[in-house]
């Protein structure tokens, strides 16, 4: 499997297993086979970036200075300041961002619905007034993308510039260009900073914050796992996953 030299021990793991229960299945079909061997499965040993405040501004900043060379429709250049901001603000993975629609975002209300998540349970995200601001800009920038239906309530909520939604792939290679462009360095090969990682230091400054407003770290701990989309309490799942 020389296609996968480049991918972490745990994704080996994932193509072994699937391929050990694929021999598993043939030999019980009567097939003559061979079933390798997986063993366990690798620690993971990574260790999320964690962004300052001030890289976070330079991050902002540099999302706000884009521009397009040329006309390109399926650019993503026009969310990359709100969906940035959106992902600090809430907490939010950045598939469940995408697959957020007009009806989720409720600026009057100021909530965000969030449906689609990884553990298919349902939660509310709040907008705080800097946040509204953003959005509400953005949405007025996308509103005049001549598309029919782009308002409408069922249509994706962050859309390219064909009106289309945006893949996780586009808004992540333009994440790679911020951080250049914030001069803040990208290692590659698995090691970020990643667009996740802003998930992980939102979790991280909430932490922080509570604990300076003199907050018990444990009895908070629930509602942070709340309101990331966490079932368990585990410290280390809350703030990695």
């Amino acid at each position: 499997m020389d296609f996968l030299t480049n991918e972490n021990g745990r994704t080996r793991y994932r193509y072994a297993s699937k391929f050990s229960m694929l021999m598993k299945y043939m030999s019980r079909l009567g097939v003559p086979v061979y079933i390798p061997r997986v063993g366990k499965i690798p620690k993971n040993n990574f260790i999320p970036h964690i962004f300052t405040h001030e890289e976070l501004c330079r991050i902002f900043n540099a999302a706000d200075q884009l521009r397009l060379p040329k006309p390109y429709s399926r650019s993503v250049v026009i969310i990359m300041p709100a969906i940035l901001r959106l992902l600090y603000s809430t907490a939010m993975r950045i598939g469940e961002a995408l697959a957020l629609k007009n009806e989720d975002v409720d600026l009057d209300c100021q909530t965000i619905t969030i449906k689609n998540t990884k553990n298919r349970c349902q939660r509310i995200a709040p907008i705080n007034p800097s946040l509204k601001v953003v959005l509400k800009q953005y949405i007025s920038y996308r509103n005049q993308i001549p598309i029919k239906g782009i308002e409408n309530a069922s249509s994706p909520f962050f859309v390219n510039l064909s009106g289309k939604s945006c893949s996780q792939h586009s808004v992540s290679a333009r994440f790679i260009e911020i951080l250049q462009n914030a001069g803040i360095p990208y290692k590659g090969h698995h090691q970020g900073p990643r667009l996740h990682d802003i998930r992980h230091t939102a979790c991280v400054h909430t932490m922080v914050k509570l604990v300076k407003e003199g907050k018990d770290i444990y009895c908070a701990m629930p509602y942070i796992a709340a309101y990331m989309g966490h079932r368990g309490l585990n410290p280390q799942i809350i703030i990695c996953d």
